[in-house]
């Protein structure tokens, strides 16, 4: 039997560890949530969290991975529902350390929008 660190501490929100492999996903909705600032409200964050067809977790949407998805689909999020996108296991830097972080790519047959 393997055990997998992640298998212990599952989360509301997909991260890296989640990822096997890139992973084709369909946008099937988005939910502003308030984010960090702990039990402080007027602290908190509200970020975008993309929730997908097929899976139970969201993926906590930060600005680097929406201008991505922006540059392609467009600034409307709402645009965004229906759409695939591609999840990816990558080394991110945060707050000065290389720690790992899903980023996402458009699938290849997606042409910009100008």
């Amino acid at each position: 039997m393997t055990m997998n660190v992640n298998d212990f501490f599952k989360g509301e929100y997909l991260k890296a560890g989640d990822l096997d492999d890139d992973m084709q996903v369909t946008i099937k909705s988005i939910k502003p949530v308030a984010m960090g600032g702990d039990d402080d409200e007027e602290k908190a964050q509200v970020k975008p969290v993309l929730y997908f067809n097929g899976l139970e977790k969201g993926l906590v949407c930060n600005k680097t991975n929406s201008m991505t998805i922006a540059a392609v689909l467009g600034m409307d999020m709402e645009q965004w529902i229906g759409k695939d996108i591609v999840l990816y296991s990558t080394t991110v830097d945060f707050k000065g350390s290389s720690v790992p972080g899903i980023r996402v790519r458009m699938p290849k047959e997606v042409r910009v929008v100008s």
